[in-house]
């Protein structure tokens, strides 16, 4: 019994006092980041049985525990992971506001004004020297703001690379220190009793590993923790898989598990942040800020590339942009559309402009660009039919174009002010045009029969001379009967007057003539047989006068209603078709009317007739284009000739040196007249207008730039201060779970305190029981 009673006190004693070092150890680390608080379990120990009756043993210690919720930490890891990628993204985007300096006189925005400014000013004053140099330094200053953005996107690469390295650093150092902490924990614990202290230090490092990478893990019965980021192992059972950033084929950075040539792909933590920071973000801004440069570029050298100079023309051009190939003949064998070049050529019309000096007569040529069927062969073969032009690719493959001595070329839209070029409405040469428009439905064989001035010939029309003879065009039939032997001895020729075939003598006066015979193609050419026309001793001088004020390029066809002399027959008419046959204008040049007055067309244009005889009944007509835009293919832009700017992008777009070198060389008319702006107006409206590619003007697409980084780093910025307050309840929910409260751990002092000195009492007690029991004795 005495021994007993013993027991039971020394129990107690030992129970408080595990109690009591415990209520210690939580005040101790009460301020011990990551500390859990511990609690000691006490039971009732075994009974024994004794007279008969189950008497108890006193109290003994089951273990000492950590006061925690493990779903509740779960939570705390994940939240963490989110609130630091959020984090980590958000200082990125800042940095990136800092260099867009918007608002404010330093940033791109006022740089374009400045740019525009310039060329306002310009416009205003087109011949002032000091003025071009303003607008070539103002439009540097813009483009290299353009190169020191781009910059400062690729050193933000840079900077976030090293930062990815030094991050999965960390998350090596942290994986490390768990694997060793898993081991002593198993080691600690293989006699069954927690190793608390150790735990709390390996959560803490599970945090700081969340801080980096979103993670996982599994505990196994040993106590150890197997950690995985995204589904791959990080923390094995016995080594660490570590965490290193590669570079996959586009030279980006990947992360991989030691062991796996799969990615990870990792989402949360701050190597998460700085991956979406990388994928996302940055490339999005530099593709929009590419874009407005590219399209900035291409606008301007749009204008800019039809535009004329002060010297009116030029002799010489060398285009930018090199042909893709190894060597002349490969280069001369590409498509236009898969020459290499930054600019895509659209299907469209060039037109050119040749200016003869001595005189200052301007012929106006042009030609059609199909960038899917026409070689850069095919390109140089239309330009070197400019009658006075040559053009070739120099060494690297760029375009050179040169004018033979004593004339200038430029490619502005001029208004043709002698549009009547072969004299086909009231010329010398006897003439009958075709009443149907090209192409043409010809078929292998087929004849044409005319009388000229020398004899008759019969052409034969083989699929051979033609790309598709079923669509002949009508350049491609003239070309067939100036060749043919028999029509060049009979007298005759043959144009092409736009869609539209017009015969004709080959000399002029009142003795000419050329008649239609027959031949099977009569009807498909309609034509008639039986036509006859007579040449005429005066021609019928046409000036036209203005600048077209039209948005598109508009091609009119000039034919005389009925037959008779200007100024002298009664109701003697002109009609002014489109090309699609649609009416435009009726100009009345009978009588009454005085040979030369000007008569309005409409949108800017003027024209006038000279003495002479009109034919409608032959098919007399003239053609005349109203340029808008004189390169409607691009085909200038894409080449680099005559361009204001080079390059491609935000990082490459600069000034072109010859413009650096000599502003005068800016083209800024856009009809070739002395004292025009049209060049500068075109550019001008960028500042206001839509551009195709922008779905904007320039400003206001910058303006949705910058607008769009603002509201990224505000909504970032809302997204972690949401992130930030959820871990700082959750950090505050655990210290109300785990955490230690000291008020609380000194009642507890107190309680076990008494405990303490009731077992040393009881025990004193039982003592002198047993001392009483032997006195008896």
């Amino acid at each position: 019994m005495a021994t007993l009673g013993l027991d039971i006190g020394l129990r107690g004693l030992r129970a408080a006092q595990t109690a009591l070092d415990t209520v210690g150890h939580n005040i101790s680390n009460a301020n011990t980041p990551g500390y859990t608080r511990q609690r000691v379990d006490l039971d009732t120990s075994h009974p024994t049985r004794m007279r008969g009756l189950l008497q108890g043993t006193g109290v003994e210690t089951d273990g000492i525990r950590r006061i925690t919720d493990a779903l509740l930490n779960k939570r705390i890891r994940s939240q963490v992971s989110v609130y630091q990628g959020l984090d980590v993204q958000l200082q990125g985007m800042s940095r990136i506001e800092d260099m867009l300096s918007e608002p404010g006189g330093n940033g791109l925005g006022a740089l374009f004004d400045g740019f525009f400014s310039s060329v306002a000013g310009l416009s205003a004053n087109p011949g002032d020297s000091v003025l071009r140099n303003s607008m070539v330094q103002s439009a540097s200053s813009m483009t290299d703001e353009f190169q020191h953005l781009s910059t400062e996107i690729s050193d933000a690469r840079s900077q976030n690379l090293q930062e990815l390295q030094y991050r999965t650093g960390e998350v090596n150092r942290l994986a490390n220190s768990i694997l060793n902490l898993n081991q002593e924990i198993a080691q600690a614990e293989a006699s069954q009793v927690p190793a608390n202290d150790l735990r709390d230090r390996r959560e803490q490092e599970l945090r700081s590993l969340s801080e980096q990478v979103d993670v996982s893990f599994t505990e196994q019965g040993n106590g150890a923790i197997l950690v995985s980021v995204s589904g791959r192992v990080l923390v094995g059972s016995q080594r660490v898989h570590e965490l290193s950033v590669e570079s996959n084929p586009q030279g980006e950075p990947e992360l991989r598990i030691d062991g796996s040539n799969v990615p990870v792909q990792v989402s949360g933590g701050q190597v998460g942040g700085l991956l979406r920071f990388r994928q996302e973000f940055l490339p999005t801004l530099e593709a929009k800020l590419d874009k407005l440069a590219r399209n900035m570029i291409l606008e301007v050298n749009r204008a800019h590339s039809t535009g004329t100079p002060e010297s009116g023309g030029f002799t010489l051009l060398s285009g930018t942009q090199p042909v893709a190939g190894a060597n002349t003949n490969e280069r001369l064998a590409q498509l236009v559309r898969s020459a290499g070049l930054p600019f895509d050529v659209q299907e469209g019309r060039l037109y050119v402009n040749m200016t003869n000096a001595a005189t200052g007569e301007v012929r106006v040529d042009s030609f059609a660009i199909d960038p899917n069927n026409m070689t850069v062969q095919g390109l140089l073969q239309s330009l070197n039919g400019v009658e006075h032009m040559n053009a070739g690719l120099d060494s690297l493959g760029r375009l050179n174009l040169t004018a033979d001595s004593g004339y200038r070329f430029d490619f502005s839209a001029r208004l043709d002010s002698n549009p009547n070029d072969y004299s086909t409405l009231g010329g010398g040469r006897a003439t009958i045009g075709t009443a149907a428009h090209g192409p043409y439905g010809l078929s292998n064989g087929g004849t044409l029969s005319l009388q000229g001035p020398l004899g008759s010939s019969t052409v034969t029309f083989q699929s051979s001379d033609f790309a598709d003879i079923q669509n002949a065009s009508a350049q491609e039939i003239a070309d067939v009967i100036n060749s043919d032997a028999g029509m060049n001895s009979s007298g005759l020729r043959a144009v092409a007057v736009g869609d539209r075939l017009v015969l004709q003598s080959q000399n002029e006066g009142s003795s000419e003539s050329i008649a239609v015979m027959g031949g099977s193609m009569l009807s498909a050419l309609g034509l008639s047989a039986g036509t006859l026309a007579g040449g005429n001793d005066n021609s019928v001088q046409v000036e036209a006068f203005g600048r077209y004020t039209g948005s598109e390029n508009r091609t009119l066809y000039y034919e005389p209603v009925g037959d008779g002399v200007i100024g002298t027959t009664p109701g003697l008419q002109i009609r002014v078709v489109s090309a699609d046959g649609s009416p435009v204008a009726v100009l009345d040049v009978g009588e009454g009317y005085v040979p030369g007055t000007r008569l309005s067309v409409g949108e800017g244009v003027e024209v006038s007739f000279g003495y002479g005889e009109l034919s409608g009944s032959t098919g007399e007509t003239f053609k005349q284009d109203w340029i808008a835009d004189s390169d409607s293919s691009d085909v200038l832009v894409a080449f680099g000739v005559n361009s204001f700017f080079d390059g491609d992008s935000a990082g490459t777009i600069e000034v072109s040196q010859a413009l650096q070198s000599d502003p005068n060389r800016i083209s800024y008319s856009g009809s070739g007249a002395s004292g025009d702006n049209g060049a500068l107006r075109r550019i001008l409206t960028l500042q206001q207008a839509s551009v195709d590619g922008l779905g904007a003007s320039l400003g206001d697409y910058y303006g949705q730039v910058v607008g769009d980084v603002g509201f990224r780093i505000s909504t970032t910025q809302s997204a972690t201060a949401v992130a930030e307050s959820l871990v700082q309840s959750l950090d505050a929910r655990r210290e109300e779970v785990s955490g230690v409260n000291v008020d609380e751990e000194l009642v507890n002092m107190v309680r076990f305190e008494q405990a303490y000195t009731a077992s040393a009492r009881y025990i004193q007690t039982v003592q002198q029981l047993n001392d009483t029991i032997l006195s008896i004795i």
